[in-house]
């Protein structure tokens, strides 16, 4: 199926629905009287450090303190899905029945608030060994205030309409009341302690081809912070809430420079234990009074495990040619994933694919500078490879192949002169996916649930030139 679309083929089905944007739902409550205003959103932080060294820098330390607010206003959400919100089902004659639809239109304000403290301490035993410790304390409050409106419009039973007359509702206007006033505040706490240890390689393990190395090992804790999705009911009055997401990661590594510092290397492999991993899934909630509804939001799946290796590779052969080869591969598994299906019945989602995090990641980039009669004259060719992600958002969703975007590699190019005349000037000229490969990026789906599929395609050939001037 994905092929086909990408190949500009027919496929078996006849599309006769999108899903708008935001500005259709804006445009749906003004023409019903309700004010409407342009989201805002402002931000704010401040970090204060303090660096220093003690015990004739046997210790080097650096303690702090963060802060930041943001605030969002008026985000308007939800779908007004087909020609003016209606959505249709073609008879055999090619005729439609139409059906008024709108999904969760909201208009949603936020205020988020955060601030921390930290440390951090290096300890040198010697000149081979060190030790890294670190403590982070932080605090999250997160505020939502949702406004959600619902569609009134209905037609007469046993409606029929021309394929024609469908598409001139493109300019239609649902008729909408105010539905639930949802608001919810939650406060979350967390440490996240880390340590590293270090060994830097001695000069009797440099004598050949190793100029220099060390390798650590290390062991620390992070976290994502919570927030709220709307599959809280009316009668709750509260949007759901969705814990943070922890994450205790082990991980061995080397950094090793080679053949007189022209060749270098950066290796690691890690294992990651997350619990209340936070995925994005469908809903069907129930609106008392009203037709169920089925939405996306975020929820804590309780447990993932997962285990990679990366590899950075930088090689000189001379001082005009430079090679590098990124790479990364990793192995995700649910522990435990208990979701539940568009009739609410439990359903374990353990055994699917994480979403949006592709096996294999790879990169390969060749550049060429030299000195000219015009000046530095700079050529980059850089490929990448990306392997194929799952994008589904409920259990009915592994069950099919579009779920699975394909993977892709892309190419770039870019060419740089500076000027001899002018130093800090840098004139390039770039082309982006070179060979024009046509790709999805991203995308989702739900088919169980809300029972659509968005698939985005990915950037098309661009080209263009830069100027850049550093002073």
């Amino acid at each position: 199926y994905q092929d086909d679309i990408l190949q500009g083929g027919e496929v078996d089905a006849t599309p006769i629905f999108v899903i708008n944007s935001r500005t259709e739902p804006n445009r749906h409550l003004r023409e019903n009287g309700f004010e409407t205003e342009n989201e805002e959103r402002t931000f704010y932080s401040q970090e204060f450090q303090l660096a220093g060294g003690a015990f004739d820098d046997f210790l080097m330390y650096t303690v702090g303190a963060f802060a930041s607010k943001e605030k969002i206003d008026d985000t308007p959400g939800g779908g007004v899905i087909g020609p003016g919100g209606f959505i249709g089902s073609i008879n055999s004659d090619g005729s439609i029945n139409p059906s008024p639809l709108v999904r969760g239109l909201q208009v949603a304000s936020y205020d988020n608030e955060s601030w921390a403290i930290f440390g951090q301490g290096i300890l040198s035993f010697n000149d081979y060994w060190q030790l890294t410790l670190g403590l982070r304390y932080t605090e999250e409050t997160k505020e939502a205030r949702q406004l959600n409106y619902i569609s009134t419009t209905t037609l007469p039973p046993g409606t029929v309409l021309t394929r024609e007359e469908f598409d001139a509702l493109q300019n239609a206007v649902q008729d909408l009341d105010v539905g639930d006033h949802l608001s919810d505040k939650e406060d979350w706490s967390v440490w996240t302690p880390a340590v590293t240890l270090t060994h830097f390689l001695p000069e009797s393990w440099t004598d050949g081809a190793l100029e220099s190395g060390m390798f650590y090992l290390s062991v620390s804790e992070g976290f994502k912070a919570g927030g709220f999705t709307p599959f809280g009911t009316s009668s709750g009055n509260v949007l759901l809430p969705f814990d943070p997401e922890e994450i205790l990661s082990y991980e061995l590594g080397a950094k090793m420079d080679l053949l007189d510092r022209t060749l270098r290397i950066n290796t690691s492999i890690y294992h990651s234990q997350y619990d209340d991993i936070q995925l994005r899934v469908t809903r069907t909630v129930e609106r008392p009074g009203e037709i169920d509804e089925a939405l996306d939001g975020i929820i804590n799946a309780a447990q993932a495990t997962m285990t990679g290796a990366e590899v950075e590779i930088n090689w000189l052969p001379t001082n005009s040619l430079m090679f590098a080869l990124p790479g990364a591969w990793i192995d995700a598994e649910y522990n435990e994933f208990i979701d539940e299906e568009g009739n609410g019945t439990e359903v374990d989602r353990s055994a699917e694919d994480l979403a949006y995090r592709p096996e294999q990641t790879w990169s390969l980039v060749a550049q060429y500078t030299c000195d000219t009669e015009l000046g530095e004259l700079s050529s980059r060719i850089s490929g990448f490879y990306t392997d194929e992600v799952f994008i589904g958002l409920d259990a009915a969703a592994a069950e099919e192949e579009i779920a699975y975007l394909g993977d892709y590699v892309l190419w770039n190019f870019r060419l740089a002169v500076r000027p001899n005349a002018m130093d800090n000037l840098e004139v390039a000229a770039y082309v982006n996916n070179l060979f024009d490969e046509r790709y999805f990026g991203t995308g989702i789906i739900s088919t169980g649930g809300v029972g659509a599929a968005a698939l985005i395609p990915g950037k098309q050939r661009t080209f263009g030139v830069e100027l850049a001037y550093n002073w």
